[in-house]
């Protein structure tokens, strides 16, 4: 089913929680404990310059369980790693008018699960497939 004239502004999700890229990764475990989010935008200075998602926050917890076996605490290995290290960094964006047809090209070709939305260089919401699918349902 195509949708010609919607667009992205039309679904988004526009109450975001970002994170700063100097916060720990015990922050993101914070914030993914107390909403469910699946997609945590990066930012410095309140520019985007990445995004961390709950996989890959499990994968590095994965990885902090392996290491707090061998040497540390998870607690400790959390504390010590800042999300900048594990980020995705520069990730591909938007602008709100994007068609959602065009948003649904990508996620399909890019395998994306999350486009954040800048208008302006300024970060103004966040397009999931979980958006995209109730929106077209």
């Amino acid at each position: 089913m195509k949708f010609e004239t919607t667009t992205v502004r039309d679904v988004m999700s526009t109450e975001l929680i970002t994170i700063e890229h100097n916060k720990s990764m015990d922050d993101v475990r914070e914030v993914f404990e107390s909403v469910y989010y699946r997609h945590l935008p990066v930012t410095e200075n309140g520019k985007l310059v990445g995004i961390i998602s709950r996989t890959d926050f499990d994968n590095i917890m994965k990885g902090a369980w392996i290491a707090s076996t061998e040497s540390k605490s998870i607690g400790k290995v959390l504390s010590n790693t800042p999300v900048e290290k594990v980020m995705t960094r520069f990730p591909f964006t938007v602008p709100p008018d994007t068609l959602i047809d065009e948003v649904q090209d990508i996620f399909k070709k890019d395998l994306f699960h999350a486009i954040p939305v800048l208008e302006g260089g300024e970060l103004v919401g966040i397009v999931s497939q979980h958006d995209v699918f109730y929106y077209v349902s």
